[in-house]
């Protein structure tokens, strides 16, 4: 019987982890959609705000929450506090074409343009059609 109770307790361990981890992978999964809907031109600009606050929330250390607590900075005008969370996340994710589009945008505010072109053109390497990128590089 003690075996019994032992076996059905580690089967619902499992399954409760299992269930964690596969709520973990669609939270992440909902929030990258949320992030990347919000890059679109025509997004309504107050409700990516919140969205964006809400990833933060959800998620201050991934790439997507990294990438919104710059742009956020960014927004409230505090170039410094948004160059240093967009070199947290070069840092931490330097393979993904948004961590240094962030920080070129970060420089750009801060008037260090040829770091902020080294930048765009560092996340053209990664993405060779990122418009983001273009879009920044074609305003200078």
């Amino acid at each position: 019987m003690k075996k019994k109770v032992v076996l059905l307790s580690i089967i619902a361990a499992v399954i409760v982890i299992a269930g964690c981890i596969g709520y973990y992978f669609y939270d992440q999964k909902r929030i990258a959609d949320q992030f990347y809907e919000t890059m679109k031109d025509d997004f309504d600009s107050e409700l990516r705000v919140e969205i964006r606050k809400k990833i933060i929330e959800k998620s201050p250390n991934s790439k997507f929450g990294l990438y919104c607590a710059s742009w956020l900075e960014r927004v409230n005008d505090s170039p410094e506090k948004a160059l240093n969370k967009a070199n947290e996340l070069v840092k931490n994710y330097p393979d993904w074409e948004y961590s240094y589009l962030s920080r070129g945008r970060a420089f750009y505010d801060k008037e260090h343009y040829e770091k902020s072109i080294k930048d765009f053109d560092k996340a053209l390497t990664i993405k060779k059609d990122f418009k983001n990128a273009l879009l920044y590089i074609a305003d200078d």
